[in-house]
């Protein structure tokens, strides 16, 4: 503790900035891994075959009941959106599902390209500090005698690199998580597009009565 307290003092007061803004992207990350993970994780598979079942044996309501007391996951939402349109002409279907399917996916991509953002800040941050400590460093030669120099070229030098390394070490971690966030929020949004289609299939074909004749 005591050498990361060293580490930062000797970098100067852009180490605390750089800091700052590397805690903002963690912070962001922490929210959008709890989220994907969180209150969007849900087994759609297990999901959408109660539902087809549901609808299979002409239970409506307990359909869209079962979307409404799901409590996790972004699918139920949409999944709904074209079942309480049962009955409706198949566009009035479609509409009602585009509606709800612009409403979860930037729940999914929001905050998300901050991530991206602050990878470059951090590194800008760095590369701020590496200046600041070399401009201090000539500064600080022209005022000190020949003996004294190198303490000051050591302490410029220090401070220079302390926020190079510190700039790249959280520039690196945000790319990481953004790129793995970002897999996920994919893969989130991919399961809704399929069970969206799927919804908007069934129930057409349910109109048409001929949702009982695929499902055998």
């Amino acid at each position: 503790m005591h050498a990361l307290a060293e580490f930062y003092i000797e970098g100067g007061f852009t180490m605390f900035v750089t800091l700052f803004v590397g805690f903002i992207g963690f912070g962001i990350s922490i929210d959008r891994a709890w989220r994907y993970y969180g209150d969007y994780s849900l087994d759609t598979k297990v999901f959408m075959k109660k539902v087809r079942a549901l609808l299979v044996e002409d239970r409506v309501d307990d359909a869209l009941r079962l979307c409404a007391n799901q409590k996790k996951g972004l699918v139920p939402g949409v999944v709904k959106a074209a079942v309480e349109r049962y009955g409706c002409d198949e566009a009035l279907v479609k509409q009602n599902v585009e509606a709800a399917y612009l409403t979860v996916v930037p729940k999914i991509t929001a905050r998300l390209p901050y991530i991206s953002l602050i990878a470059n800040v951090a590194v800008l941050m760095g590369l701020v500090g590496t200046v600041w400590g070399m401009i201090s460093m000539f500064q600080g030669l022209g005022n000190v005698d020949a003996a004294t120099k190198q303490t000051v070229m050591a302490s410029g030098i220090a401070e220079a690199l302390h926020n190079t390394f510190q700039g790249l070490f959280i520039a690196v971690l945000c790319m990481m998580l953004h790129s793995f966030l970002s897999a996920k929020a994919a893969k989130l949004i991919e399961e809704i597009d399929h069970a969206s289609s799927e919804a908007l299939d069934w129930v057409t074909l349910k109109a048409f009565g001929k949702l009982h004749e695929n499902a055998k």
